[in-house]
């Protein structure tokens, strides 16, 4: 990948984990949390919040490993189609 300086695209990878922290970081406080009566977090807060994030991550692993697959069909593709012409 000539042309492309490698601290760039760290710092563009640390941007969109942050982004994505934030953005399930909030969908999981907006479902779980609705008592601020109390300082204490209750068990059944603690509960939906590790169901919420373990439900992400599972979907995010599947979606990365569907993507990992259809690039690889691409490539073999590609391949196939630049070695008949």
């Amino acid at each position: 990948m000539a042309g492309i300086d490698p601290n760039m695209m760290m710092e563009g990878n640390w941007k969109a984990f942050l982004s994505t922290y934030n953005k399930v970081t909030e969908h999981c406080f907006l479902d779980c949390v609705h008592d601020f009566s109390t300082r204490k977090v209750s068990q059944i807060e603690t509960s939906c919040a590790s169901n919420c994030l373990q439900k992400y991550l599972h979907v995010s692993q599947r979606v990365d490993l569907k993507t990992m697959e259809i690039q690889t069909v691409k490539t073999k593709e590609t391949e196939t189609s630049s070695s008949n012409s």
